[in-house]
């Protein structure tokens, strides 16, 4: 299956990209993210990222991602 990823701020430095389309198995977010991990060598754990899915906030790391779902990665910050 085909996903169009964004990446902003950490993510883009890491890829060089500001977004793709990957050819992935992955099944969920969940498996998407480690794939990328291993492929870019992410340092952010689940925990300290968001995620947009088509455009919308996705809080749940085992939705299930289709065909040509378009997936953005942020680096989740706080501030005081």
């Amino acid at each position: 299956m085909k996903i169009n990823t964004c990446y902003y701020a950490t993510f883009r430095e890491k890829t060089k990209k500001s977004d793709e389309v990957i050819e992935t198995s992955a099944k969920n977010i969940r498996e998407l993210y480690e794939e990328l991990t291993r492929k870019y060598n992410f340092e952010l754990t689940l925990n300290e990222i968001l995620v947009s899915v088509n455009n919308e906030n996705q809080f749940d790391f085992d939705y299930i991602v289709k065909d040509n779902d378009t997936i953005v990665f942020l680096h989740a910050m706080s501030g005081g």
